[in-house]
């Protein structure tokens, strides 16, 4: 009671309530506090080092953006200088490692998904969030198809065909063969990124009209068989 207060450097201080001073600076100081009494001209000072946090510039990104189900995307938070800390909060699957500023998650979930990472700093603490899309891969022949016609004249343009699908890597079984007009299978593979140039045993067989079958196993264990012509053009 009685007692007076001082705070230095100027304008950092609303000191509206004297006994509870309030930081209104914008950069990192450290404020003198000077208490005296009145009565008897005793003083006392101390100093209070204030510490700004910049969390402005804080943002996350999702590297690609938008996966398959069962594909992984780099999650990363910049913008944190110096001595900071992360703990992630996956709405699903899993981040690894879990406190990093740069993390791969693993989602076992379809949707469009959030995750949250706490940015802490000086004990100042942040919340990012980052949307990460995952599709759910569906094995149908919008998917999964083969070219209905290729020419392989050498021009590097639709020179050869092959299966064409979204999540080619994910295709656990592969059974692809071709066809003539008589039954006779002029190719095969159960390698989903092996093509066919349109020869057989490195002859060059006549435009004509092909028969294929196909069977794959795709990611979640569906099967699915397709059976069509492709047309050869020279």
């Amino acid at each position: 009671s009685g007692l007076t207060y001082t705070y230095s450097p100027d304008g950092v201080i609303d000191d509206s309530d004297p006994t509870a001073p309030i930081f209104v600076g914008d950069a990192s100081t450290v404020v003198t506090a000077t208490i005296t009494d009145p009565a008897t001209g005793c003083s006392t000072t101390k100093e209070i080092d204030v510490t700004i946090v910049d969390f402005s510039e804080l943002t996350g990104t999702a590297n690609p953006p938008s996966i398959l189900l069962g594909e992984t995307s780099t999650l990363t938070v910049t913008g944190c200088g110096g001595d900071c800390s992360y703990a992630w909060f996956p709405p699903n699957g899993t981040v690894t490692p879990d406190d990093a500023a740069e993390v791969v998650a693993t989602p076992d979930m379809a949707g469009t998904l959030i995750y949250e990472v706490e940015v802490t700093q000086n004990g100042c603490m942040q919340i990012v969030e980052i949307e990460l899309l995952v599709e759910d891969p569906i094995c149908d022949t919008e998917n999964i198809y083969i070219p209905n016609a290729f020419s392989p004249n050498g021009d590097n343009m639709n020179d050869v065909v092959r299966i064409r699908s979204n999540f080619a890597d994910q295709l656990t079984e592969v059974r692809f063969i071709i066809y003539n007009r008589w039954g006779q299978e002029v190719y095969k593979s159960d390698d989903i990124f092996e093509s066919w140039d349109g020869t057989v045993e490195g002859d060059d067989l006549e435009p004509d009209v092909y028969g294929y079958y196909l069977r794959v196993l795709c990611p979640a264990g569906q099967e699915l068989i397709q059976k069509g012509n492709i047309t050869l053009l020279r």
